[in-house]
């Protein structure tokens, strides 16, 4: 937080240095720690979020052209809700971290003025080589000389009433929500009892449906990669139309994996039906999302689908 100008001359009025300041100062420690509660919740939030919002493209995929329009729709809807409130959470953040620098980069200037003469060094040093995986072993920093000032100036910051103020009014603040409501859906198709099609397809073909995700994942890295070193804007319009593509091909694939499961499987559930059995229909929307309205199908019904000779016989 605190970016400093970590420059000096070697004097002999002390040494300090703002990393080891920020270890001594207990209103940093306590700052920091509940600022960092706050994000730490939200961004378990917000990938339990994406990663619904993820499963959701997959299930609607496997479906195939059997797969809602209202409910492509709703997906694209979630995910710009989505990009929007992330967007508003990483500004509020970006603040946070903006204020508190400041805050503190001038109560320690404040703190300083005793010490005109001080030298900025970090009071530990790696000593010797690093082992990869292995952290560094730490030893005093023989560039430092006289006094080491850092607690005298983190107490000096800790009494200031000005940043007392600054800090109380910053960590006291309302972050902004990340939250998706989630609404159940109507499963596709018979609606007596409803299967989670992503985990059924999954049970019977998840390797083949890992492989599509890593290849599209693959595929999509080089866009990002490019636009993050600083593309056109020909080659940012080339990279959506790409992308746009990417989304079609992984769809497809996913799809015709699916296809002869799903043909498979509902032919037996309808046989099943047909004995008294419920009319099994499919569920694309993830739980955090609100799932699907009725009931879930019985865990054995389902186990004994996945077992079905029809069923196992359409496996990839």
């Amino acid at each position: 937080m605190l970016t400093l100008l970590l420059t000096g001359t070697a004097l002999a009025g002390g040494f300090y240095h703002p990393i080891d300041i920020a270890g001594e100062s207990t209103m940093f420690v306590d700052a920091a720690e509940q600022s960092t509660k706050p994000m730490e919740a939200l961004n378990r939030t917000l990938g339990g979020l994406s990663a619904a919002l993820i499963a959701y493209e997959e299930a609607l995929d496997l479906l195939g052209d059997a797969a809602p329009d209202d409910e492509r729709e709703r997906l694209t809807q979630l995910r710009t809700e989505y990009n929007r409130e992330f967007a508003q959470l990483q500004a509020f953040a970006d603040a946070v971290v903006e204020d508190f620098d400041t805050e503190f980069t001038s109560a320690m200037e404040r703190a300083m003025r005793p010490h005109a003469d001080a030298q900025v060094c970090e009071r530990m040093v790696a000593a010797g080589r690093a082992l990869p995986g292995m952290p560094a072993r730490m030893e005093k920093n023989p560039a430092c000389k006289g006094e080491d000032l850092n607690a005298a100036i983190a107490a000096a910051m800790d009494a200031d009433p000005a940043l007392k103020q600054a800090v109380s009014e910053i960590t006291s603040a309302t972050w902004p929500t990340v939250d998706l409501t989630p609404t159940p859906q109507a499963p596709v198709g018979p609606t007596e009892a409803w299967i989670d099609v992503r985990s059924f397809i999954g049970a019977l073909a998840g390797d083949r449906l890992r492989q599509i995700s890593r290849e599209d994942d693959r595929d999509r890295a080089e866009f990002e990669m490019s636009i993050a070193e600083g593309a056109s804007k020909e080659e940012l319009a080339r990279y959506v139309q790409e992308a746009e593509q990417l989304t079609l091909r992984t769809a497809q694939a996913r799809a015709e994996v699916a296809a002869p499961l799903l043909e498979s499987a509902e032919a037996v559930l309808e046989k099943w039906s047909s004995k008294g059995k419920p009319a099994t229909g499919w569920c694309v929307n993830p739980a955090v999302l609100g799932g699907c309205s009725g009931a879930a199908a019985d865990a054995d019904l389902v186990q004994a689908l996945i077992d079905d000779k029809k069923v196992q016989k359409a496996r990839p």
